[in-house]
């Protein structure tokens, strides 16, 4: 790895253990816009080797301090792929929307019952608890949630990547 490489890396880095120390709990949601968007900015500027590189020590990092968000490094990783795919093919910003809600939404309740199965959490009884049991209003957590975070992404990380 050059120093550039390196020296981005390892700002990412601490840049994500930031977002996993401050965003927890209720507030955990800001994860999945902050994470994928450091993430895709370390994809899209440097090559596969040094973004692995970045993912792994992050999973490590998580390993040793954030357990709870094991799985959902790579789901970030995957985020950070699927957003760059999709900002490369210029698809409209309402299609761009909509293919980051329903792959946010989708990989978002895997990784959740995968953290659940695994590790023996209770996410997915935490959410349905904020829903108060019923099976529609946990549909509508998920979509507004899926949708805030897409909306996040589709409108952030264009304007950042402009930048840099």
């Amino acid at each position: 790895m050059k120093t550039r490489e390196l020296t981005h890396t390892a700002i990412s880095l601490s840049l994500i253990t930031i977002s996993f120390i401050l965003f927890k709990g209720t507030t955990n949601v800001f994860n999945a816009v902050t994470v994928p968007t450091i993430l895709y900015l370390n994809y899209s500027k440097f090559s596969l080797r040094e973004y692995t590189t970045l993912v792994l020590l992050n999973f490590i990092m998580a390993l040793l301090f954030f357990f709870q968000q094991l799985f959902f490094i790579f789901f970030y990783a995957v985020m950070a792929v699927l957003i760059k795919r999709i900002l490369r093919q210029n698809y409209s910003k309402f299609f761009s929307f909509l293919i980051l809600a329903v792959g946010f939404g989708g990989g978002f309740y895997f990784t959740l019952t995968l953290t659940d199965t695994i590790l023996g959490t209770a996410l997915r009884n935490v959410l349905a608890s904020v829903a108060a049991g019923n099976p529609i209003l946990l549909l509508l957590l998920y979509s507004f949630t899926s949708s805030f975070v897409a909306a996040a992404l589709i409108l952030i990380i264009p304007e950042i990547d402009k930048r840099l």
